[in-house]
Order: structure tokens, then sequence, then C-alpha cells
């Protein structure tokens, strides 16, 4: 089964829109591939979609939707450091993620991981380019 990461862009356009982000995150949940995610991920989306001035969602909806994360996803603890995203380092995450879930894509719609295109032998993409490459397989 594919392994991939959704970065915390690519779930929060899932929550809230019904684009390609949607469509992969609902594929993840009907198990048609294996969603890999950490707590520093979650963390991360529970921050984001807690700012009362980017979103209308109480935090019953936000543990909701973490929790489905959760349910549907490997939650890993990533014991390696990367170090590779020099101009957001936190954008690191996601690449610990996927190096310790053994993931071999990343979705994002992040300019620093996709520029960066492949890193540890893992391919980034964005949800479009990704949701072609399944379609082809």
């Amino acid at each position: 089964m594919i392994k991939v990461v959704l970065d915390t862009n690519i779930l929060v356009s899932a929550l809230f829109w019904n684009g390609n982000p949607h469509i992969l995150f609902e594929r993840c949940c009907k198990r048609d591939m294996q969603s890999v995610t950490s707590i520093e991920i979650l963390r991360e989306l529970h921050e984001v979609l807690s700012d009362s001035g980017n979103f209308e969602i109480t935090s019953e909806e936000i543990d909701n939707f973490i929790d489905v994360v959760m349910e549907t996803s490997i939650v890993v603890k990533p014991d390696v450091k990367v170090d590779v995203i020099k101009d957001d380092p936190t954008d690191n995450k996601i690449l610990e993620c996927a190096v310790a879930g053994r993931a071999k894509h990343i979705v994002s719609g992040d300019g620093h991981l996709l520029d960066l295109g492949r890193c540890e032998g893992i391919k980034i993409m964005t949800a479009s380019e990704f949701l072609k490459f399944l379609d082809e397989k």
C-alpha cells in the first residue's frame, strides 16, 4: 500500500474545501492509501485550526477532525532530525515524519517542500500531481 504524508496545509484544505486535498484525505479514510502523520504535525494542525482569526471552527470540531486524522493514519514519532529546509526549519518535521513512517510520498502546498521535489528518496508533490500519479498506477 502507498504510504503518504499529508502536510498540514493539505489537511486544513481537506477540512474546509472540496478540492484535491479533500479527495486525497477521503481516499486515505477509505484506506485506498496509508496516511502517515506525527504528533508534531498534529500539534501544528491543532494550532493552525485554533487560530480564531483564520477559521470559524469550534474546539469540538477541531478535536473531531484530529481524531479522524489519527484513526486513519499511522502516527510515528520521528527519532531522526532532518535539517534540509533552511528558510523554514519547521517544515523539516514533514520530512522527518516521512522518513520515520517510510512513506515514499509527501503531498504539500508548501513552496519550501515542493521546491525540493525529492528528499531521502521521498517524492514531494502537490495534491493534483499526486492524484494524477495515483490514477496512472
